[in-house]
């Protein structure tokens, strides 16, 4: 079952939003009067990583970029919370030892943990977009598996 129709079921208002432009950066700029209105109609935004480029080829964006666009623009409009779920229980110290959860990661920590390679690979995108986040506004944002999405833990990233 998609979040779309998890959202209808329980009756959720959503609005399926497709084809945005290419770069967050131009969401971030336009979204947030949109997203207010959308808000104040009772809509639940439903956004996907799909965007066009303008000519109207599809694309498929990475959807941390998107969440983080969105999520900006939301920290225009209220308190934001930005939450990435993945198959990890959070950012690892050591990626063969799912107890090596980083608790928090600031931008001296992560150049420090970049240093020492405790962080690389797949994880920089990440945590380089959660961090563009953080000093865009959103207050925080949590690196962790969806399995446990409403308890504690995970990885905070914070400006």
């Amino acid at each position: 079952m998609t979040i779309f129709n998890a959202l209808t079921l329980v009756g959720g208002l959503c609005l399926f939003l497709l084809g945005m432009n290419l770069m967050g950066q131009a969401l971030e700029r336009r979204a947030g009067g949109r997203l207010r209105t959308l808000l104040d109609a009772g809509l639940t935004p439903v956004f996907s990583a799909i965007t066009c480029d303008g000519r109207g080829t599809l694309l498929n964006t990475n959807a941390d970029s998107v969440a983080s666009a969105v999520a900006v623009a939301a920290s225009r409009i209220a308190p934001t919370q930005l939450v990435f779920c993945f198959e990890k229980a959070g950012v690892l110290r050591d990626v063969e030892d799912e107890r090596s959860v980083i608790a928090e990661i600031t931008p001296d920590t992560y150049a420090a943990l970049r240093a020492e390679g405790a962080i690389s690979a797949g994880m920089l995108p990440k945590i380089d977009g959660a961090l563009r986040a953080v000093a865009s506004g959103v207050e925080s944002v949590v690196i962790k598996q969806a399995e446990a999405l409403l308890d504690a833990g995970g990885t905070t990233i914070r400006g």
